[in-house]
């Protein structure tokens, strides 16, 4: 089996063309037998009882000009059905910083982010940086947090989480080493602080 991709140039505006036309001069409710003629476009051949022996020939064209203007057929356009703003939108990354533990969650699409007021997400409205949001855990499970970075790179999102979580691993050891605390916290307090 032979599968073609379809193109722009393939897609034509019937429809339009279709206009050129005046179909309510067939009763096609009560046609019994139909015929279309290459050679006459513009004419349908029926018959309205079985016992006809003739087709009658009926002119469908709604306009007096000439026939190759009328059934002329244009190529659909090449507009983007999509917006540049939603385009964007699918190709935005976000970094949500989680409110419970102050934690930076992975890069996410706009797609995976909730309101946490209204359940909306990605596909039914745009977030911005700082918006209040509920985005996925590595649990799975949403949580409240804050969108802290965006970009249309997931590298640059990883980079700025990465960055963020150095300076705070740096922050803890300034801090325990004021402390004189020598352990680390586990990473499971971070999933129990975080159901709570």
């Amino acid at each position: 089996m032979k599968v073609l991709e379809l193109k722009y140039g393939m897609f034509y505006n019937y429809q339009k063309a279709s206009k050129s036309f005046k179909f309510t001069n067939v009763q096609f409710t009560k046609v019994k037998h139909i015929k279309l003629l290459r050679e006459k476009p513009s004419h349908v051949y029926v018959k309205y009882s079985f016992s006809e022996k003739e087709f009658q020939e009926i002119s469908v064209l709604g306009q007096i000009g000439k026939i190759e203007k009328l059934l002329k057929v244009t190529r659909l356009s090449k507009k983007p059905v999509v917006s540049k703003e939603n385009v964007a939108d699918i190709k935005k990354w976000c970094v949500v910083q989680f409110d419970s533990d102050q934690e930076f969650g992975s890069p996410l699409q706009p797609y995976q982010i909730e309101d946490g007021q209204s359940s909306e997400t990605g596909d039914d409205r745009r977030f911005e940086v700082g918006d209040q949001v509920e985005a996925p855990w590595i649990d799975g499970i949403l949580y409240p947090g804050k969108i802290e970075f965006e970009s249309e790179k997931k590298e640059d999102c990883l980079k700025y989480e990465h960055d963020k979580q150095s300076k705070k691993k740096v922050q803890k050891r300034k801090k325990k080493d004021q402390n004189g605390e020598d352990e680390e916290r586990p990473a499971a307090d971070s999933l129990k602080k975080r159901k709570k």
